[in-house]
């Protein structure tokens, strides 16, 4: 479900005392996924960090649910995380946010130590036809 949108961003400044406003067009792609309601409760004993790592997941999942863990994942969070919220996450501290996820029943880990799907319950990727 990715989707190519264009956005209108109005960046603001003063000039002489005026305030004036600049636009340009950006485009934009957008991987939609769908929650289920009831996960909500398991996020309470969650870090915010591992609720941002599950959405991030959440957007890089194939149409399956499956994520491999892996280091390009890890950076790819890493560098997500600094440019969007100005917050750096150590590899440790996803890979505990892995476990945590794990734990709460949002990831699945079947045989493989780095394979995990994100538990079709409460989230859905792909065509619903």
């Amino acid at each position: 479900m990715k989707n190519k949108i264009q956005i209108k961003v109005i960046k603001y400044y003063k000039e002489d005392g005026i305030t004036l406003s600049k636009s340009t067009n950006k485009y934009i792609t957008t991987n939609g996924y769908k929650v289920y309601e009831n996960l909500f409760y398991k996020y309470a004993s969650l870090k915010k960090c591992y609720i941002l790592l599950f959405h991030y997941l959440c957007e890089k999942m194939d149409e399956s649910n499956n994520i491999v863990h892996t280091a390009n994942i890890r950076n790819g969070f890493i560098k997500y995380c600094e440019n969007n919220t100005s917050k750096l996450y150590s590899h440790d501290t996803i890979k505990q946010g892995f476990s945590a996820l794990k734990s709460v029943g949002l990831l699945i880990n079947y045989n493989v130590k780095r394979d995990f799907t994100v538990n079709p319950r409460h989230v859905f990727k792909g065509s619903e036809k």
